[in-house]
């Protein structure tokens, strides 16, 4: 008896420190290939940043759903720290990223994001055209931290620390591999051995725009359907 005892308390222990790590949710059962206790993570968001500008590419909580769950859930996206960041009963969570083939689709801006591994390190992109395709259109959001410069001689001005939205990069997911699009066309081409031609003479022919999403996105059907 002493010693079922002490093995019950020993499983409790287990599952209260696991859970002293995640969240639980009651509003419904999302999973995907894994348990979603650990979909939903605690985050220390005590610190008052008073950098100016902001880490998030909109900072209001928005609508979205994570894959095909009927759960609605309010999301924004830290995209300094790639942390999509969840308001839930008055305080704030972080997904986890670390689980795979998670999307999440904003319900009002038509944007999905989805978490691709690049160079051993997770990060989220804007899905551009249809997830199942052969080959994604991905765009790269950034966010960009620049320092405070101090006023050397008081004349000089000073200037605070703040974030400022960065250029959009693409990228495109083939073979289970992420890539950075050239801008240029033969470079581009080239990323389509067995098809190159055929690429580069509808790139020159459509006057196709390979910092454009829109362009990059007519462009990448096109490719699509010729891989079929």
């Amino acid at each position: 008896m002493k010693t079922l005892i002490t093995n019950l308390f020993i499983i409790l222990f287990s599952v209260c420190s696991y859970s002293q790590q995640k969240v639980y949710f009651s509003n419904g059962a999302f999973q995907d290939g894994g348990n979603r206790n650990n979909l939903f993570l605690d985050i220390d968001n005590n610190e008052e940043d008073k950098t100016e500008g902001s880490r998030f590419i909109n900072d209001n909580f928005l609508p979205a759903k994570l894959n095909d769950s009927d759960d609605i859930f309010f999301l924004r996206y830290d995209a300094f720290n790639e942390v999509f960041e969840i308001s839930k009963n008055e305080k704030i969570y972080s997904l986890n990223k670390h689980i795979e083939n998670v999307t999440i689709s904003f319900l009002n801006l038509n944007l999905v994001y989805k978490a691709f591994t690049v160079d051993g390190t997770e990060k989220y992109f804007v899905l551009l055209n249809n997830e199942n395709q052969k080959i994604n259109l991905l765009k790269k959001e950034s966010i960009i931290f620049t320092e405070e410069k101090l006023s050397k001689t008081g004349y000089d001005e000073y200037r605070p620390p703040k974030y400022k939205r960065g250029k959009d990069v693409f990228f495109m997911h083939k073979d289970g591999e992420v890539i950075e699009l050239p801008t240029n066309k033969k470079k581009f081409a080239a990323l389509f051995p067995e098809k190159e031609d055929q690429i580069l003479d509808h790139i020159k022919k459509a006057k196709s725009k390979l910092n454009d999403g829109e362009s990059l996105l007519e462009l990448f059907n096109y490719i699509n359907s010729i891989y079929k």
